[in-house]
């Protein structure tokens, strides 16, 4: 208590980073141990961004494959489009996704297309992001938005957010506008909801760079209203 103050989620962090460290394990009999005989001889962190440097020097040193591609995804990432990112080494990382749910350090949960996984921790994920130089996110960016394209062209609505959002990272804002556009023209109604949910989406991309689009989509928007 003296270490957390009671903080729950720094208690999570703290009870993370032994683990991780080796320093609390479990034994065949399925009960937890620690290493020290004394409480006072572990080395608790200070605050949380001791846990979290901890925790991204842990990453970079056994799993920063995995983390760069997990970060740079919006939201969670399907089990088929990772294995299909890192093919070759399937079964590697494989292990190592098994790992790190292991740890806490990511979440799995069945979706849509399957089972997915995402980085628990927000701040976390934004560091090790912020830490991929630029060409090499275009480069990340650009191969996921290939393999959603190339493995999702029957079910583009679960994945046209993220699909969009690869897009506009990967320095492709028209390619992710016409894909919309395509698809509010195979909308029956053009006065729906989701008709100017996607009109809005699209306008929202449109720059200085495409004001040809951006003056159909504002035509297309008013006409729907």
């Amino acid at each position: 208590f003296r270490e957390s103050q009671g903080n729950l989620r720094y208690i999570e962090y703290l009870i993370k980073d032994l683990f991780s460290a080796g320093e609390l394990y479990m034994k065949n009999n399925g009960r937890w141990y620690i290493k020290f005989d004394n409480l006072s001889d572990i080395h608790f962190p200070t605050d949380m961004d001791e846990v979290l440097e901890k925790q991204v020097l842990l990453i970079k040193e056994k799993y920063i494959e995995i983390f760069k591609l997990l970060s740079a995804f919006e939201s969670h990432v399907y089990h088929k489009h990772l294995m299909k990112l890192i093919e070759g080494k399937e079964q590697i990382q494989k292990e190592k996704i098994t790992e790190l749910i292991g740890l806490g350090i990511i979440s799995e949960k069945l979706g849509d297309l399957g089972y997915s996984y995402s980085i628990k921790n927000y701040e976390l994920k934004k560091m090790i992001y912020s830490e991929i130089n630029q060409l090499e996110k275009i480069k990340i960016h650009s191969n996921i938005a290939r393999i959603l394209l190339d493995m999702e062209i029957e079910n583009l609505d679960l994945v046209l957010d993220e699909l969009v959002f690869q897009l506009i990272k990967s320095k492709k804002e028209e390619k992710a506008i016409d894909i919309i556009l395509t698809k509010v023209e195979n909308i029956d109604n053009r006065f729906s909801a989701q008709t100017r949910y996607l009109l809005e989406k699209a306008y929202a991309i449109t720059n200085e760079k495409i004001p040809d689009k951006k003056l159909l989509i504002l035509e297309q928007l008013v006409d729907s209203l």
